[in-house]
């Protein structure tokens, strides 16, 4: 039997990143309980593309291996437990990232 989709509940703080073309990173603020999956947004409020990369606090994004968010867009994506940190690069100009961990889709 299918499970029924959960609309998306934030659990933390949003946390911004201002991407440039050098690689930045920022801590993604999780609250729910440490052995648990959780979702995140990331909201690309810019006019460039940022390239992400999730990792631990030393991850570091590269445009031509980074996820891309387009301008103008949010996108939801599962992290791990240890995926504790998002970093952006844009390959020309710069936008902010609007990051908001939680549960569901």
């Amino acid at each position: 039997m299918a499970q029924p989709i959960e609309i998306f509940r934030p659990i933390g703080a949003t946390v911004t990143l201002a991407a440039a073309t050098s690689s930045g990173s920022v801590a993604i603020t999780k609250i729910g309980f440490a052995n648990e999956d959780e979702q995140v947004r990331i909201a690309n409020t810019g006019s460039v593309i940022v390239y992400i990369a999730l990792g631990d606090s030393g991850v570091t994004a590269a445009v031509a291996s980074g996820i891309p968010i387009l301008p103008n867009t949010a996108e939801m994506f599962h992290i791990t437990t240890a995926q504790t940190h998002l970093a952006g690069i844009t390959a020309s100009g710069s936008a902010t990232l609007y990051i908001t961990a939680g549960y569901g889709v």
